[in-house]
């Protein structure tokens, strides 16, 4: 079972509604609420990294953020565990969108292949138009 069949049991566990069930009004917001959330917790792995361009030639510029925080248990957290968990975050609400259109994780795992070829092309084909470094 992939990810997103898990997160498809818990969602009807937990409220007790299939996202393929959805319609209209319901459905528009479902996805307008994930797509939100999806975009936050994008938002909040970015920020486990020094990204502000108004920041750059600053000492760590474009590193991770090797600060501790605290978990919901009270654990401390390093940057490899926040990025797990953000990253945990971001693939929830990826697979509530991916069951709202009927996806399964063999389907986005066949979409991810299909595009790494596509853009492995593109990169080949534009390895001549870049410049040499000698």
């Amino acid at each position: 079972m992939g990810f997103v069949e898990e997160q498809t049991l818990v969602q009807k566990k937990t409220y007790g509604v299939d996202a393929r069930d959805l319609r209209g009004d319901e459905r528009a917001q479902y996805l307008r609420d994930n797509v939100l959330a999806l975009t936050e917790e994008l938002h909040e792995l970015m920020r486990e990294s020094s990204w502000k361009f108004w920041k750059r030639g600053q000492p760590g510029y474009g590193e991770p953020d090797h600060g501790i925080s605290v978990g919901p248990g009270g654990e401390s957290l390093g940057h490899r565990e926040r990025v797990i968990a953000e990253m945990g975050d971001v693939m929830a609400f990826l697979g509530n969108l991916a069951r709202l259109h009927d996806l399964t994780t063999d389907d986005l795992i066949a979409g991810h292949r299909a595009k790494l070829k596509l853009n492995s092309q593109r990169h080949a084909d534009q390895a001549e138009l870049r410049p040499r470094v000698s």
